[in-house]
């Protein structure tokens, strides 16, 4: 999950096209093994907030 703000931060995923977010929302779905929509969420969050933390 680390990897995923830093990928986000790194791609300016707030800044992107609506296919290029589509684009990235993939990727890390697969390398991470999340759904599209929890990835969506994390994301949301992540730009809103600048830093994920796992919340249980």
């Amino acid at each position: 999950m680390a990897s995923s703000p830093r990928t986000v931060r790194r791609f300016d995923y707030a800044r992107l096209k609506r296919d290029e977010k589509a684009v990235v929302l993939r990727f890390l779905e697969r390398v991470s093994g999340y759904s599209r929509q929890q990835f969506a969420r994390l994301v949301k969050r992540s730009c809103e907030a600048g830093q994920l933390i796992k919340r249980h």
